[in-house]
């Protein structure tokens, strides 16, 4: 009886961590499990970080050089109903997780990630109006507890008109920080959100910095 009380606590706490994606991006695919195929590792010479003092939202439009040591790509080809894939580079150690639209690339030993979502957005058109849609809707279901708005604004992403929200909220006791890209590229919907405890957030930017720089949509 312990033991089947252990494992619904479990199944219970995964099914909440779900659910915030689920409000965030209004999509009905539950996140998976680990399962995913090996990255494909780079080749040339090794690159660096970008500096410490880049921003994301100024990142996603930089050009990447050479990725540095220890990085590899992050393949999606289009699936389903969707229009175009993506690649990404990121650690190698980072684990990557793919369920419907949505891949999660994690680093294993912090609670940090950056989420490649695909779900069509409701306002293509309107990536502001989408940001705040997501936010009101996510915040709605108190999916972000401790929510603290730091900024919502349109931005021009990889030439086309897009919007970046940036927030912390509180995780069992912990505060978060995290940040929303949203665009569309070729017809597809794009999602880049990132979050890293507060704590580490200046540590964790440059590789959050290096990802985006490193995305591309994959017709």
């Amino acid at each position: 009886m312990w033991i089947a009380l252990v494992l619904l606590a479990v199944l219970g706490a995964a099914a909440g961590a779900g659910a915030i994606v689920l409000l965030r991006h209004g999509t009905s695919n539950t996140p998976s499990g680990q399962g995913s195929s090996p990255p494909v590792s780079s080749s040339g010479p090794a690159g660096t970080l970008p500096p410490a003092t880049l921003q994301i939202v100024d990142a996603v439009n930089q050009h990447p050089g050479p990725l540095p040591a220890g990085w590899a790509t992050v393949t999606h080809h289009a699936t389903g109903t969707q229009t175009a894939g993506f690649t990404l580079a990121a650690p190698v150690n980072w684990a990557q997780s793919t369920s419907g639209n949505q891949t999660y690339v994690r680093d294993p030993s912090a609670n940090a990630n950056i989420l490649i979502d695909l779900t069509p957005h409701t306002y293509p058109n309107d990536m502001v109006r989408e940001a705040r849609y997501i936010r009101n809707q996510s915040l709605a279901h108190n999916s972000f507890p401790g929510y603290s708005q730091v900024g919502l604004q349109a931005e021009t992403i990889r030439g086309t008109p897009g919007a970046w929200w940036k927030f912390t909220w509180i995780d069992n006791g912990v505060s978060q920080e995290a940040i929303d890209l949203l665009f569309v590229l070729h017809g597809q919907s794009y999602a880049l959100y990132m979050t890293a405890p507060t704590s580490m957030w200046s540590q964790m930017r440059p590789i959050f910095d290096e990802e985006v720089e490193t995305f591309l949509p994959l017709t």
